[in-house]
């Protein structure tokens, strides 16, 4: 496997001579700040892990490269703005203004490796979260070390060996739900995991607690969840039976995202959503007044009224 030099910087004027794709991103609860992460398609078939991380700020852009495989992001305004990139393999890059830094989840044989790869990084109840494969659970203590989350999710037979926490959110740090494959969802009270019936059995790619304590989940043939009071229903969709990938909660309405469209739940019923342009989404983001949309090949954002277009930057043509 081929690896490319850390950080390296990409910013420039000149077009480029290798086509991005759009994979996700994160964004500052400032109204104007976005990280996209992107890979170089030649690179990516080539399976050369890395990112190429965009930092768009209202004013222009930034960009700097990762050499491994980034399956998500979390961003705060510490330090200006820190972030954190979530590596496939458990290493986590934390990007910041002003300095560079790696850290690694725990390494024992729970941990990540090279057939458990790790998919979600969010923050919950002040404290940084990670999920992946085999239902692995992490969160980071005060002093920055990475502990198994919970009990009684672990893995310990084999014939559960594709099972997997893709995405991961709570109410408070005693009250998480995660969810994966075959449509399993599990919750996290007090540090101890219980696995809920599941009206599914697709994999949910999203999770998204809200304030009202009702919790929404998303995934494959356009199923969408309403999870309250430790039941779960189906919310109604004749809109779509495409992948839904992203899922936020924007000025008091649960947005969510599929390859083509942008929907909202609406009276317990998904409704697309009249964009007003046709750009590719998947992947939506929210700070207190701006939701971003990221697809495979287009940024737009929504204040509220009207949806708009971000147009990617130009790259020298190098690598």
């Amino acid at each position: 496997m081929t690896v490319l030099a850390s950080h390296d910087t990409l910013s420039g004027d000149i077009a480029p001579d290798y086509p991005l794709l759009l994979t996700g991103g994160v964004c500052l609860d400032d109204g104007r700040t976005i990280f996209v992460r992107t890979v170089i398609k030649t690179l990516n078939d080539k399976d050369v892990r890395h990112c190429v991380v965009l930092k768009y700020d209202g004013s222009g852009w930034q960009s700097f490269l990762i050499n491994n495989g980034i399956t998500s992001q979390y961003a705060s305004n510490v330090n200006g703005w820190t972030l954190h990139s979530l590596g496939y393999n458990g290493i986590i890059h934390v990007s910041s203004q002003d300095s560079e830094s790696e850290e690694i989840i725990d390494g024992s044989r729970f941990g990540p490796s090279k057939l458990r790869w790790m998919y979600d990084i969010k923050q919950i109840g002040g404290q940084l979260c990670a999920v992946g494969m085999s239902r692995m659970a992490y969160r980071q203590d005060s002093s920055g070390t990475w502990n198994q989350l919970g009990r009684g999710a672990e893995v310990t037979d084999l014939v559960d060996i594709e099972a997997c926490f893709r995405s991961i959110a709570g109410f408070s740090d005693d009250h998480l739900i995660a969810v994966g494959t075959k449509g399993e969802i599990w919750q996290c009270c007090n540090g101890v995991w219980q696995q809920m019936e599941s009206p599914t059995n697709v994999i949910l790619h999203g999770v998204l607690c809200c304030d009202d304590g009702t919790a929404y989940a998303c995934g494959a043939a356009g199923v969408v969840l309403r999870l309250s009071n430790n039941s779960c229903t189906v919310v109604d969709n004749d809109e779509t039976d495409d992948h839904l990938w992203g899922i936020s909660w924007f000025k008091g309405s649960v947005f969510i995202a599929g390859s083509n469209a942008v929907y909202k739940i609406d009276d317990n019923r998904l409704r697309k959503v009249d964009m007003g342009i046709k750009p590719t989404t998947s992947y939506l983001y929210s700070s207190s007044n701006i939701l971003w949309s990221v697809g495979s090949s287009d940024i737009c954002w929504f204040d509220g009224s009207t949806w708009k277009q971000l147009f990617l930057p130009k790259f020298p043509a190098r690598l």
